[in-house]
């Protein structure tokens, strides 16, 4: 069985995991939004095939922290089995922790270098 201190922290980092992907999610609204703002611009807009481009790229970050959201549930039902079973669940949850710890740092460096590609793209526009 895993320590109580232990579990405390992993739902934590979960919690903490939860409002990342919660701020990616408005941050690709906002975006979104900026998008459509800058293609009403005629003269400053971007080229079509551009907003094609970041408007693929937000659908893109839209599922893939589906995903994540999706895993980091299934990491919280984990940890509530942890809690309730005899342990034999600690090696699971520790890989599985460790696995979306990588996969959430990714996506993380993805999106803010999408969002500072966008940005810059919109502001050479300008």
């Amino acid at each position: 069985m895993m320590s109580r201190s232990k579990i405390k922290q992993l739902e934590f980092e979960s919690d903490t995991w939860k409002r990342q992907l919660a701020f990616m999610v408005d941050e690709n609204i906002h975006m979104k939004a900026r998008l459509v703002e800058v293609l009403k611009d005629k003269q400053n807009a971007p080229s079509l095939e551009a907003a094609e481009a970041f408007q693929n790229q937000f659908i893109e970050q839209d599922s893939v922290i589906g995903i994540l959201r999706n895993n980091v549930a299934e990491f919280d039902c984990l940890l509530k089995r942890e809690v309730l079973e005899d342990g034999m669940l600690v090696n699971r949850v520790f890989a599985k922790h460790k696995i979306l710890e990588a996969a959430l740092i990714a996506a993380k460096k993805k999106f803010d270098e999408m969002k500072g590609h966008f940005n810059q793209h919109v502001l050479e526009q300008q």
